[in-house]
């Protein structure tokens, strides 16, 4: 189905799965040297953001 007044294709669901911890890790290489303590971070990013890969 498609909504003319959008530029998305409704009523098709895909499915997402949240990050896993150690699917993050390149997120955690780039905050090296940008936070004190990038590996506590991490949980606390994935937490905010419901583990979605869009989000984070």
């Amino acid at each position: 189905m498609w909504d003319k007044s959008s530029l998305f294709k409704m009523g098709q669901a895909i499915a997402l799965t949240g990050f896993r911890l150690n699917q993050a890790e390149p997120l955690a290489q780039i905050l090296v040297g940008r936070v004190n303590n990038h590996q506590a971070v991490i949980p606390e990013i994935l937490s905010g953001t419901g583990r979605q890969r869009f989000l984070t």
